[in-house]
Order: C-alpha cells, then structure tokens, then sequence
C-alpha cells in the first residue's frame, strides 16, 4: 500500500523481486507536488531523473540529495505537503 493512503481502496498488488545494488524510493507525494518561486510544479519527471543520477550512492546520501534538490528547487518557501523518503538498497 502506498504511504499515506485508504487501507479500503483496491491497490494492485505487485511483486517484485530486487537484486543486489537495486534501489527502491518509496515516497509520499510531497516532493513531485513541490513548486517553486515560478509557481512550476516539480513533477514526477523530474523525480525519476534525480533518482536515477543518485540511486547508486549510500541511502543516506540518496535521502540527503534529495532533501537538497526540494530545497533548491522550492527556496525559502514551506512545503505545503508532507515530504517522505524511504530508500531501501538491496545487499
């Protein structure tokens, strides 16, 4: 079930299995919805493409860079949603 959901909705049910070095980001939708000064949503585009450039670091340093991203992309403004990040790395 996604973070932050109804436990009544009818989610599809995937399963998947990971590999060693895979990366897994599990998010709520406060970061794709962030704007910035430009009133231009961040889009889950651009979350893909963040993700993909850092996926293979350390966890926390995948979490970091993406605290850091929001941050540069919204400025000084509040998030108006609740951000979420787990990364889980297979080992």
């Amino acid at each position: 079930m996604p973070l932050g959901t109804f436990t009544d909705f009818p989610y599809e049910i995937r399963e998947t299995k990971l590999k060693s070095g895979d990366t897994l980001l599990l998010m709520s939708d406060g970061f794709p919805e962030l704007f910035n000064t430009k009133n231009e949503l961040f889009g889950y585009e651009r979350v893909s493409d963040v993700f993909q450039e850092v996926a293979g670091g350390e966890v926390g340093d995948i979490i970091e860079n993406l605290k850091v991203t929001a941050k540069k992309w919204s400025g000084d403004a509040p998030p108006k949603d609740d951000i979420t990040f787990v990364v889980i790395k297979a080992r």
